[in-house]
């Protein structure tokens, strides 16, 4: 059901159904949000546990062992899907690079999702900031600063909210820093 929303939450915000396109989840598990994009021309997923690739193989989804790295090889997609995989990133900076290098500009559309701290107000995880905290996550932000750094990456939002699921394009314009404190 998870993934069913956010493939909802995509086709509303970017108002495409996302027919004839290729679009690559990064870190996608099983494939499940590729299961719902039936019409597209190419669906890529990358993971690392080979008992996923090898399931998403059998219902028709390109499958490749690996992540951002191993997408830059290949050819560009129009929708590119994070669920729940940059908190989990190692060098941000490294692997931003490596997002930015399988974009095609003012085209590609990311489709990012993980917890945003500011999203506990409204009652994510009963408000609970201790609860969020956990050894795999290495990056922790805000709804606003996550979009300011998108946005000093050359990347432009279309839509986020409090529980960071945003939808962006690639521009390659830079914006300047944004100080909220």
């Amino acid at each position: 059901q998870k993934s069913i929303d956010a493939v909802k939450f995509i086709k509303k915000h970017s108002k495409s159904n996302f027919d004839n396109t290729i679009i690559m989840d990064i870190g996608g598990g099983v494939g499940g949000f590729l299961k719902s994009f039936e019409n597209a021309k190419e669906r890529i997923l990358l993971d690392y546990y080979e008992p996923y690739l090898d399931y998403a193989s059998s219902v028709g989804i390109t499958s490749i062992k690996g992540g951002l790295k191993e997408a830059s090889d290949m050819q560009k997609p129009d929708l590119v899907i994070l669920s729940h995989v940059i908190e989990h990133w190692n060098n941000f900076d490294s692997e931003i690079e490596q997002l930015i290098s399988i974009q095609k500009r003012n085209h590609t559309l990311n489709y990012i999702e993980f917890p945003g701290i500011d999203s506990l107000k409204d009652g994510r995880r009963n408000y609970d900031f201790l609860g969020d905290i956990q050894i795999a996550h290495k990056w922790y932000f805000a709804s606003y600063v996550f979009e300011n750094i998108m946005n000093r990456y050359g990347f432009k939002k279309i839509y986020i909210d409090s529980y960071i699921r945003g939808l962006f394009i690639y521009t390659g314009v830079n914006e300047r820093l944004v100080n909220f404190y």
